[in-house]
């Protein structure tokens, strides 16, 4: 068979990382935001501070799955503006908005069963209904994270 031609001048950790780098950032500011939403609770009380780590890490793993997926509009776009297709991009952005606001109505759907989730958790009653709260929150916005 024939031999895999790689030419090492264009494969390297800085283009890795001018690509990789803009996405750590991004995914960092909710790092961030949550660490940020930590250290206030922590001078409320333990609890809220439970409640938040908990029901924080709850919305991001299901605003993820669609973030992931809204993510693509850009790459979407990018491609049409290299292939010269601009006629193109108002549509794609125009789908991505309506992926986002659909996801967002799914999303805010999901929080009418957080009280029963955090319920079956087995977590106390007083942590229970913060981790509802704070939940009910991160969801109820997550139009503006995934648009």
């Amino acid at each position: 068979m024939g031999k895999l031609m790689v030419d090492n001048n264009t494969i390297s950790y800085k283009n890795i990382l001018k690509v990789g780098v803009p996405l750590i950032i991004q995914m960092s500011g909710v790092m961030v935001m949550q660490l940020i939403d930590a250290l206030f609770l922590s001078w409320y009380s333990a609890e809220a501070v439970a409640a938040a780590i908990t029901a924080g890490l709850a919305s991001w793993l299901i605003i993820c799955l669609f973030n992931g997926t809204a993510g693509f509009t850009s790459t979407l776009v990018a491609q049409h503006i290299g292939a010269r297709q601009e006629h193109k991009i108002p549509a794609i952005i125009l789908n991505g908005l309506y992926f986002s606001a659909l996801s967002s109505i799914f999303i805010g759907a999901v929080t009418l069963f957080s009280n029963n989730f955090f319920a079956w958790a087995g977590h106390t009653p007083v942590v229970q209904s913060y981790e509802t709260v704070f939940f009910n929150i991160s969801c109820n916005g997550a139009f503006f994270n995934i648009a």
